[in-house]
C-alpha cells in the first residue's frame, strides 16, 4: 500500500543539498514517498531519478490543474511566474479549497483550448523523459484538487487531452462526489476517507462499484487533512490519540482492495505557522519542545494542530514524529490484513474501527487482533488454496 505525501522543507539549512537527501532517505524509509502534488513546472531530475530508484508507484509528473491556473494569471501572493514555481508547501493547495463551493472555481471555467494545449505541451517533454528512461509506468499526472461537481467539464476536457496524446499516463484527482461518470478519463478516484462509512452505502459505494467495474487499470484512494475536524471522526491532529493515526488506515484495509493507498498533502506545514526559522529543540533536556505546529481554520470549531506535519525540522536535519510512526506501523498492518480473505480482514478490522465516528481506540486490542491475523496467514498459506485476495 503506497502512502504518498507532498511537500518538503529544506530551504532553511545552510547546506540543503545535504539535507534533501535526508528528508527523501526518512520519508522513504516510513513508506511515504517523497512525492509532491503540486508541481507546475519539471521537477529537478536528481529528485524524478530518487524517486525512479524506489521503484515508487507515486511519480507526479505534473499538477495539470495548477499549471493552468498559472497560465490564465491566477497566481496567490506565494507564487511567482509560470516557469519559476516550484511548491514547496501546501499553501498552495488551502488557498484553492473548493470541495464545498456550488460553483466550479473561476479559473476551471472556460478553459481555452489554447491553454488546455500550453499546458499539455509542459507535461510533453516530462512524459518523454519518462519513457525514454523506462518509467512512465511509475508515474501520474494529478489536478483539480478537492474541485466540485461543476468542475465536471473541465476535468473531462483536461484529462481528456492528456489521455488523448497518453493514452497509458495515470490520471489522479481528489474528488469528494458521491456519483462518478464512468466515462470520465480518470484512473485514480481519491475521496476523504469517512465517505466510505456505511452511511454511504448506497451512494459512494454504488458509484465506487460502477467506477472500477470492467476497468481493471482503475483504482480507489482515500485520504484525509484538516477534515474530518470533528473530535468523534479519527483523524491525526497532535491533540488525538496516537492510536488513531494507525487505525486511519485499518478502514482501508476492510475496503475493496482495490482501495490501492493513502494520500496526504503535506508533511511540513509548519512553514505557515513558523514564520521565521526555528528548529526542533528540548526544553531542558526533557521531551516537550516550544515548537509550534497550531492550526486554526476561521474559527474555534476548525481546530486542526499539527495539521500537515508529519516531521520536524532539527537542526542538522528532519526529526520524524510518533505520528509518522504510527503511520507506517498502520501501513504495515494493511499489508497483513490484505494477506487474508476480505471477510476474514473486514471481520478483524470491524472489532476496532466500524466508521470514522466508530472506533476502539485499545493498543492491546489492536496487538490481539494483529497476533490472530498473523496466526490466520500462517494457517492459510500452510493449506493448498487456503485464500487471500489476489
Amino acid at each position: 500500500m503506497t502512502f504518498s505525501v507532498a511537500g518538503l522543507a529544506y530551504k532553511y539549512y545552510k547546506d540543503s543539498e545535504v539535507v534533501l537527501w535526508k528528508y527523501f532517505d526518512m520519508l522513504t524509509a516510513y513508506r511515504m514517498p517523497p512525492d509532491n502534488l503540486y508541481h507546475v513546472v519539471s521537477r529537478p531530475l536528481p529528485e524524478v531519478d530518487y524517486l525512479r530508484a524506489t521503484g515508487t508507484q507515486a511519480i507526479n509528473l505534473l499538477d495539470i490543474g495548477g499549471a493552468i491556473r498559472a497560465l490564465q494569471g491566477e497566481h496567490t501572493d506565494e507564487h511567482r511566474q509560470l516557469g519559476q514555481l516550484f511548491l514547496e508547501d501546501d499553501a498552495y493547495a488551502m488557498s484553492r479549497r473548493s470541495t464545498k463551493e456550488a460553483e466550479c472555481p473561476k479559473f476551471h471555467t472556460n478553459i481555452s483550448d489554447e491553454v488546455i494545449l500550453k499546458a499539455v505541451d509542459i507535461l510533453a517533454p516530462l512524459v518523454a523523459r519518462a519513457e525514454e528512461f523506462r518509467y512512465v509506468d511509475q508515474t501520474y499526472v494529478y489536478g483539480f484538487d478537492e474541485a466540485p461537481v461543476t468542475c465536471l467539464d473541465a476535468i473531462r476536457r483536461v484529462f481528456g487531452a492528456v489521455k488523448a496524446r497518453w493514452p497509458h499516463l495515470r490520471t489522479i484527482a481528489v474528488l469528494n462526489w458521491h456519483s462518478m461518470p464512468v466515462d470520465l478519463p480518470l484512473d485514480t478516484w481519491v475521496m476523504e476517507y469517512y465517505l466510505w462509512d456505511p452511511s454511504n452505502t448506497s451512494t459512494v459505494h454504488a458509484a465506487a462499484k460502477l467506477f472500477l467495474a470492467d476497468r481493471p487499470d482503475r483504482r480507489l484512494s482515500f485520504y484525509h487533512c484538516v477534515d474530518p475536524a470533528n473530535p468523534t471522526q479519527l483523524n491525526s491532529f497532535v491533540d488525538r490519540l496516537l492510536i488513531e493515526s494507525r487505525l486511519l488506515l485499518w478502514d482501508a484495509a476492510a475496503t475493496t482492495p482495490r482501495v490501492s493507498g493513502w494520500l496526504y498533502y503535506a508533511v511540513n506545514s509548519w512553514q505557515d505557522t513558523q514564520k521565521s526559522t526555528q528548529f526542533l529543540t528540548r526544553i531542558n533536556g526533557t521531551a516537550r519542545s516550544d515548537f509550534n505546529v497550531a492550526r486554526e481554520f476561521g474559527s474555534a470549531a476548525r481546530i486542526a494542530n499539527g495539521d500537515g506535519v508529519l516531521l520536524y525540522p532539527g537542526e542538522s536535519g528532519p526529526v520524524a514524529s510518533v505520528r509518522m510512526e504510527a503511520f507506517r506501523d498502520g501501513a504495515e498492518d494493511v499489508e497483513l490484513l490484505r494477506l487474508l480473505p476480505l471477510d476474514t480482514a473486514q471481520a478483524l478490522v470491524r472489532q476496532l474501527v466500524r466508521a470514522s465516528n466508530d472506533f476502539t481506540p485499545d493498543s492491546q486490542l489492536l496487538e490481539n487482533i494483529r497476533l490472530q491475523a498473523f496466526k490466520e496467514v500462517v494457517r492459510l498459506q500452510a493449506t493448498p488454496y487456503g485464500g487471500g485476495v489476489s
